[in-house]
């Protein structure tokens, strides 16, 4: 079958976007890269599952942090801090990205009103004592965040499309070239060398979109166990009781998971660069300064009686 005869047989109404790069996702990160895209000159289209502004946890970020030497940020404490409380298995090369950048990135968001501030609620009349809280919202409902999204995209004229979920990517060789997915009707993203995205599929989109979903929701369930189980030691959120401990000698790395040539889960390893190591020649005692449930025992480290918060 054709694809024309397909989409009558199946009753699905295809809509086809073409651009040159696709943005997925239209919380912080999406909305950035959308907009820096547009800039260099490119064709965009950001693909949204919900509302750009609304949906993921974009509605809950509530303020935004920022790494600013003149405001007493000391750049090599902060990396010893961040290193010593990751385990040592941070991944030094993001917080570098973060110190070098988020200062510009703040700004950026203030500029597009993002960073507006809400009147304080003492000082904007009788609504905290009236608890009229519906009432103030509405008064000050142009300092909301989340409409300044789409108001950005608007500006810099990038289409955007909402309530759209990407079920799967297209690839031409080694290249995304394209994506498909649905809302109400099904959805065909495809850039310059796409092609043919869509195949037949299942009768009904919200169908194929909720055993899409549950499908990566047990590939990813299963990635996490398979990591976990290959990580014989405790460390950072990773508990084992049956290895209560951190292990340098053979775990001082991350686990990492891929298809192998009979198409089943194999993991494996990356060690941490050198650098992010911390002092290695540290006492285990004075290299770590918190314990896991067991942990004391497995290693012989005798700590002294403690109540509350350092228990």
């Amino acid at each position: 079958m054709q694809i024309a005869d397909q989409r009558a047989a199946l009753k699905l109404d295809i809509l086809r976007n073409d651009c040159d790069v696709l943005v997925i996702g239209g919380g912080f990160a999406g909305l950035n890269a959308a907009v820096a895209a547009k800039e260099a000159g490119q064709n965009v289209v950001l693909i949204d599952k919900g509302r750009p502004g609304y949906s993921g946890l974009t509605p809950w970020a509530s303020s935004h942090r920022w790494f600013d030497p003149e405001m007493g940020d000391d750049e090599q404490a902060f990396k010893d801090t961040i290193n010593r409380g990751g385990d040592y298995i941070n991944n030094m090369n993001w917080y570098q990205c973060w110190i070098d950048e988020s200062k510009e990135t703040a700004q950026r968001l203030m500029d597009w009103g993002i960073l507006t501030q809400y009147t304080r609620a003492s000082e904007a009349g009788d609504y905290y004592d009236r608890q009229d809280y519906a009432g103030y919202r509405e008064a000050f409902a142009k300092n909301d965040r989340r409409t300044k999204f789409i108001e950005v995209l608007n500006a810099k004229g990038i289409e955007y499309a909402e309530n759209v979920m990407i079920t799967n990517i297209v690839k031409t060789g080694d290249r995304v070239t394209g994506a498909v997915g649905f809302t109400s009707s099904f959805v065909s993203i495809q850039g310059t060398h796409a092609g043919k995205a869509a195949a037949a599929y299942a009768a009904t989109p919200h169908d194929l979109r909720l055993c899409h979903e549950m499908k990566h929701k047990v590939l990813s369930a299963e990635m996490k166990l398979r990591a976990g189980l290959a990580r014989e030691e405790t460390r950072g959120l990773s508990y084992r009781a049956d290895f209560p401990y951190r292990d340098d000698e053979n775990f001082l790395c991350y686990i990492t998971v891929q298809k192998g040539e009979d198409g089943k889960m194999v993991t494996g390893k990356v060690p941490v660069k050198d650098e992010w190591k911390g002092d290695v020649t540290q006492p285990y005692a004075e290299r770590y300064g918190y314990y896991f449930p067991g942990e004391t025992e497995a290693k012989g480290i005798v700590v002294e009686e403690s109540t509350g918060w350092g228990k």
